[in-house]
């Protein structure tokens, strides 16, 4: 069956919604994971799908595939979960203490001694947020222009800006930092 014919049966039969799940939590829980971390993925992934199923009715095919409608449900709560860490850790600052939250390590944070992915998560860093979400949907995950469109809400021409956009400012940031680490290197050993 197509994910649009299992959509439809679902409706009669719930239970067979869960051959979405195990077509599609693999992709969607990496999405969340290479933003988050594991731990966090895992709980968050899982919102995804419970939202899907609720809201199954509101899938359009004619607005794009079931990965794409997938892909914006994630980014939602991907938005909302980070919305609600901001607002507990201001919380936390207001009350003078520290949350620390190891879980949301991210998984470049952890391999922190491979220069290249320090040098490549500081330069996404400096990326406006819309660009590296753009960047990301499309290089990382694989998503069309138009698929990446769809699940940010955003004309196709503004995605393909914000793509070009971003490929140039990596582009630039990492020549600068790589011809910078070069310099430190040859003045320890000069």
């Amino acid at each position: 069956m197509t994910d649009e014919e299992i959509i439809a049966a679902s409706f009669d039969d719930p239970p067979v919604f869960g051959e979405l799940f195990e077509r599609h939590f693999t992709t969607i829980h990496g999405y969340l994971s290479r933003r988050l971390g594991r731990a966090r993925a895992d709980d968050l992934a899982g919102e995804v799908f419970r939202i899907g199923f609720v809201e199954r009715s509101k899938y359009d095919p004619s607005r794009g595939g079931l990965r794409s409608w997938l892909y914006g449900i994630a980014n939602n709560v991907l938005r909302q979960h980070l919305r609600d860490r901001e607002r507990a850790e201001r919380a936390w600052a207001r009350l003078g203490l520290s949350s620390v939250v190891v879980d949301d390590v991210s998984p470049v944070e952890r391999i922190d001694a491979q220069l290249l992915a320090a040098r490549l998560d500081a330069a996404l860093a400096r990326l406006l947020p819309t660009d590296r979400e753009a960047l990301t949907l499309h290089v990382v995950e694989q998503l069309t222009y138009a698929e990446v469109a769809l699940v940010m809400n955003t004309p196709i021409g503004t995605v393909r800006s914000r793509i070009a956009r971003a490929r140039n400012q990596l582009r630039v940031s990492l020549a600068f930092t790589a011809d910078s680490d070069t310099r430190h290197e040859g003045a320890d050993h000069g």
